[in-house]
Order: C-alpha cells, then sequence, then structure tokens
C-alpha cells in the first residue's frame, strides 16, 4: 500500500488512515503498516483479531463455518410463526410445528415501555 503524500508510514497518527479503504467506507480485512520500521502483516487466514468487551472481557465468538455465535428466540424445532397483539404495548410470537394452526413450541413475548414501540421493556421466552 503506497504512503500518503507528506505522511510516514512509521507515524502512529497515521495507522487508521492507513488501513481505512476511504472508497468503500471501511477498514480493510487486511492490511501491512510499519510502527517501528518493520512491516507488520495482518491476513484473515493466518491471524486472529479479538472483537470484545473490556468491561466484561466478553469475546466475539465465530461459529467454525464462519458464522457468528448468536443467541436464538426460538430454540426449538419450528416451521410457522404466529404473531399476537393483546395491547398496544405487547406483542407475543409463537413458534409452531405443522403450519400456522400447528402445535405451539415456544412463545416469546415482547413488552415496550410505551405504545410507540420505541423502546423494549424486556423479552421474555416461555
Amino acid at each position: 500500500m503506497p504512503t500518503p503524500p507528506g505522511l510516514s508510514p512509521k507515524d502512529a497518527n497515521q495507522v487508521l488512515r492507513a488501513v481505512m479503504d476511504d472508497t468503500e467506507n471501511r477498514l480493510r480485512v487486511d492490511a501491512v503498516i510499519s510502527p517501528d520500521g518493520s512491516d507488520l502483516e495482518i491476513h484473515f487466514q493466518d491471524d486472529s483479531i479479538a472483537i470484545g468487551d473490556p468491561n466484561s472481557d466478553n469475546i466475539l465468538a465465530i461459529e467454525n463455518d464462519g458464522s457468528i455465535k448468536t443467541v436464538q428466540l426460538f430454540n426449538e424445532p419450528y416451521d410457522a410463526i404466529t404473531a399476537l397483539y393483546p395491547s398496544p404495548t405487547q406483542e407475543i410470537f409463537q413458534s409452531r410445528i405443522g403450519g400456522i394452526g400447528g402445535a405451539i413450541q415456544q412463545t416469546v413475548t415482547v413488552n415496550y415501555t410505551d405504545n410507540t414501540k420505541d423502546f423494549i421493556l424486556n423479552v421474555a421466552r416461555t
């Protein structure tokens, strides 16, 4: 990667600029930088970079297939989801086996702080 005119690749203030792809408005997935005069190469095939929360030490988990580990609201098999709206501040989603009229597998209830539904108060799965 060429050094921008007038800048040193060793200048710590320019490291982010060196790894930023301005045309795509994103960080490059691999980069070559020279913070101390020697090359530092980061490649997704060879290196591991953790993304985590410094307050809790929780690190983003990557599955063997490359997907990001997530928490599923419905963790039982289902082939349909139905929705109920019992009040302006509550929604109930039910996973089912056997189509729309099939047996209920799990229920997820979402409660909002008010009827604008801008903010979730809580979510419960039964």
